[in-house]
């Protein structure tokens, strides 16, 4: 297979991307862009036998492209979902009402949808979106995260490397730091139960009136070996969100670590991280909870070790990025062949 990447930058280089309206609107600017560099590239490749889409603003203004390139299309989210939960994701409720701005994206994104040969969904939440909200057939789609490399987020001898008496520390990764509950572990952290604990915060946020046991790490690059240490060097990973889709790329690589992950069930991430195997699940926005789940695994040597060696082990079936990238290739070669007889038949 021959792959042609074409990545659209947060902020393109395009000229137009920077000018009203265009700047203005998110689908705008990235279906402008998509458009061109797609178009550019299927000019100089030669025609594709398959499109792979991970994001549907990339698709925006590529109906045309789609009609004659068998796509798929991977996310994890809808509009819908992301509406349910618009409050923490700072997206207006109003949006998410019956009116007719929200009517003309719902019908958008089903025409979206509806051109795709197949679609992957990262979790059966957004799955069921999918056919309850948008109406898409559950043949139409496979529920399938992207991954990660498992070679790379390893965390094998990671107990063995701590030295004796050694704080127990508790690791969060997480840009949206309040969206992602980062306020509530600050909460526990002065909390008395949690003095002998270790907190270090992986975020791109400037935090202020941080607890002395709170380390605050900014400018940490994604996939770098800097990370990959605090992982290594944590006991267990905390992200009380309160809006999310799972699985995130952060709980991903705490399971591949080999760290129990005491998170909340919203958007489908209980899917990843099973309560009482890999983790714990509290309510969002429970400071009480939070707080006994990390005292309990703390205190609990051998429902630690248990859920450490269930997390790598979830990874490992769930989370391959080598296993899921191969099964991204089988849809679109299966996806190529559907729509190559759709077409003859449709031609006869």
């Amino acid at each position: 297979m021959e792959a042609v990447w074409v990545p659209i930058e947060m902020t393109p280089t395009e000229w137009y991307a920077h000018v009203p309206p265009v700047s203005w609107n998110h689908s705008l600017t990235y279906g402008l862009v998509a458009r061109r560099r797609v178009l550019e590239a299927e000019r100089t490749c030669g025609p594709f036998r398959a499109a792979f889409f991970n994001h549907i603003l990339a698709a925006v203004f590529l109906s045309d492209f789609r009609s004659r390139v068998p796509s798929v299309d991977s996310m994890d989210v809808t509009p819908s979902t992301l509406y349910a939960q618009g409050d923490a994701y700072y997206v207006s409720r109003g949006a998410g009402g019956r009116s007719m701005m929200r009517d003309q994206k719902r019908r958008f994104a089903q025409r979206m949808y509806g051109s795709a040969a197949h679609l992957l969904p990262y979790s059966e939440f957004t799955r069921r979106s999918l056919t309850d909200d948008y109406g898409i057939s559950r043949e139409n789609t496979t529920v399938l995260p992207p991954g990660i490399d498992l070679s790379f987020w390893n965390g094998n001898g990671r107990r063995n490397a701590k030295p004796a008496g050694a704080p127990f520390v508790a690791l969060f990764v997480g840009d949206d730091f309040r969206r992602k509950g980062g306020d509530l572990l600050l909460r526990i952290a002065r909390q008395p139960a949690c003095s002998t604990i270790e907190f270090h915060c992986v975020t791109r946020e400037t935090v202020h009136d941080v607890p002395s046991n709170v380390v605050m790490h900014r400018g940490v690059a994604r996939n770098s070996e800097e990370l990959r240490q605090l992982y290594r060097a944590a006991d267990v990973y905390l992200m009380p969100t309160r809006a999310d889709f799972g699985p995130t790329n952060a709980i991903s690589e705490a399971l591949a670590m080999g760290l129990p992950v005491i998170t909340t069930g919203v958007g489908g991430i209980d899917e990843t991280v099973e309560n009482g195997v890999q983790g714990i699940i509290i309510p969002p926005n429970d400071e009480e909870s939070l707080l006994h789940a990390i005292v309990r695994l703390r205190g609990d040597s051998a429902l630690y070790e248990r859920m450490s060696r269930a997390a790598r082990t979830r990874a490992e079936n769930l989370l391959d990025v080598e296993k899921n990238a191969a099964r991204i290739v089988d849809i679109m070669r299966t996806s190529t062949l559907t729509a190559g007889h759709q077409r003859i038949h449709a031609h006869v």
